[in-house]
């Protein structure tokens, strides 16, 4: 969701449910083109690479 454009406010929806599930940052913008977001999206992709098989688990 946050790779492609999208109305503003379901970007900023979504990073805000990341964040606070996640605990993470990343510098992503939701105001940003997305270009210039390119590298927190990456983070983003690696993070969850990492833990999406832990992140509901304390839920």
């Amino acid at each position: 969701m946050l790779a492609v454009q999208q109305p503003i406010l379901l970007q900023i929806e979504a990073i805000e449910v990341l964040r606070d599930i996640t605990g993470q940052r990343f510098d992503y913008d939701p105001e940003a083109e997305l270009a210039t977001n390119q590298a927190a999206l990456e983070q983003w992709r690696t993070w969850w690479e990492m833990n999406s098989t832990s992140v509901f688990d304390n839920r």
